[in-house]
This record gives structure tokens, C-alpha cells and sequence, in this order.
């Protein structure tokens, strides 16, 4: 009878450690983040852009933690998107960050990253995301900034090149980046690396399609988008848990040692 009480009781004690667990991984789950506006920035150099845009955290960026300008900046050749970006550092951006945020920057602000390499150009290739041409790449900032944090849908899915419903670009998943535009953004990294009928590729970068979320090469002196990133280093203060979930929680695991207590003597 008293084997009976005690697994009884041992049930009890396991939904009550397993709920005790579930509160405590609310609690510690407030920390994560995916894409955090954490402040905001203004250019105090020129009246025009009297509006502050929002810097937006990325903690698991492919190139690492980044901070997104949330503006687009309008047509120009990568050169002149290359020398804005850059330019974003000293007196040209006016930074003020939300309470409870700390950053340390790493580098200047850029545009957004990919990885160069060799282009296959097979039809089938363009679709399973595994090279850097086509859709459904993620090893790009900006193809990780759409598809997994934006979740948008590429037009072909990565086993077949068949298209998929509800593709392109929509304004309705775009909060918190509100200023993107649909359009072909410059990547900051050029393409070096290979060759097309034994043409050598000069003066080519990558490029992000935001409509039909395909990366390729494009001409330097064509006209696209940008947009600025920058890698940091990003703490967020821990929130204090208010005094009822504290109470809630600590009179829990106090009938918790007092279980054992009884049980164990």
C-alpha cells in the first residue's frame, strides 16, 4: 500500500518538475531573439532624412550576429551602394538604442554578404539552394534575412522546379523591416571565382532578387538597391520576472522540497 502511495506520489512529482521546467524555459526564452528592433538611427547631416529608421538585430546571421539599417537606399551601381554604406560610420548616422540594449560593433556598416563560388548553371541546381546561383539560398545574408526569418516562399521549392503557390514578395511579412522594396539588392561581395564559356566574369557582384528571392551576378555599373548591415554584438538586459511569477514559482519548488522531505524520511 505504501509502494502504491509513493508511485502515485512520484507521478505527481514528475507533471509538477515537468511544469516547473516548461514555466522556467518561458522565463529563459524572453533572452532569444531572432529579429529584435533595438533602437533606431537618423542621418543628422542632411534635412532630408529627418525620419529615424529602426536597427533590427539578427542574432544567427550566417556571417554572425549583424544589426539591419532598416532603410533602402535608392538606385545606384554597386560602387556608389559600396561608398554609402560605408559612409554610414562617424557623423553620418545618428544612433540611439532602445533601453536594456548594449552593443559593440564589429567592423563598418556594409552591404550584405554572400558566398562567392563557381556557378552551375543546370536547371536542376538552381533550385536546391546547395550552390550560390539561384533560390532557395540561405548561405546569404540576405537569402537567410527572407526565407528564414522573413518566411517568405521561394517561387520553386529546392527538390524540384516546379512552382509553388503564394511566392513573391509580400508586404505582409515584412514587419519589422517595413522599408524593404521589391527589387534586385547588391550584395557587397564581389564574384571572382569562375567562368562562363571561358569568358572570365569582370567587374560582377552578387546580387538578391526581394520579388522572386533568386541570387546572381550582375554588372557592377547596373543600377539596384541597397541596404546596410553591420556585424555586433548585441546584450540584452535579463527582464526581472515579476514578483507573482517569482512567488508562483518559488512556492512550487518549496511543496517540491517538502515532498521529497516527507518521502525520503
Amino acid at each position: 500500500m505504501i509502494i502504491v502511495r509513493m508511485i502515485a506520489a512520484g507521478k505527481k512529482s514528475i507533471k509538477f518538475i515537468l511544469a516547473t521546467t516548461a514555466l522556467c524555459g518561458v522565463l529563459a526564452g524572453s533572452a532569444e531573439a531572432t529579429l529584435t528592433v533595438i533602437g533606431h538611427a537618423n542621418h543628422p547631416s542632411s534635412s532630408y532624412y529627418l525620419a529615424n529608421y529602426d536597427l533590427i538585430w539578427d542574432n544567427d546571421s550566417p556571417f554572425g550576429s549583424v544589426v539591419y539599417l532598416n532603410e533602402t537606399h535608392g538606385y545606384g551601381n554597386w560602387d556608389t551602394q559600396t561608398a554609402w554604406a560605408t559612409s554610414l560610420g562617424g557623423s553620418e548616422l545618428n544612433i540611439t538604442l532602445n533601453p536594456g540594449y548594449s552593443v559593440t560593433w564589429g567592423g563598418d556598416w556594409r552591404l550584405p554578404a554572400t558566398v562567392d563560388g563557381p556557378i552551375n548553371f543546370s536547371s536542376y541546381s538552381l533550385y536546391d539552394g546547395n550552390g550560390v546561383y539561384g533560390y532557395n539560398i540561405r548561405t546569404s545574408e540576405l537569402g537567410h534575412l527572407f526565407y528564414d526569418e522573413l518566411g517568405f516562399i521561394p517561387p520553386y521549392a529546392s527538390d524540384n522546379y516546379i512552382q509553388q503557390p503564394g511566392f513573391g514578395f509580400n508586404y505582409d511579412k515584412l514587419s519589422p523591416l517595413v522599408n524593404l522594396q521589391p527589387g534586385f539588392y547588391w550584395s557587397g561581395t564581389e564574384h571572382m571565382v569562375s567562368t562562363l564559356d571561358e569568358r572570365p566574369f569582370q567587374n560582377y557582384a552578387w546580387s538578391f532578387n526581394s520579388s522572386s528571392t533568386d541570387q546572381m551576378i550582375i554588372p557592377k555599373d547596373w543600377h539596384f538597391l541597397g541596404m546596410a548591415v553591420r556585424n555586433a554584438e548585441v546584450v540584452e538586459a535579463v527582464p526581472v520576472p515579476e514578483p507573482s511569477t517569482m512567488l508562483l514559482l518559488g512556492g512550487g519548488i518549496a511543496g517540491l522540497a517538502f515532498w521529497r522531505r516527507k518521502f525520503t524520511v
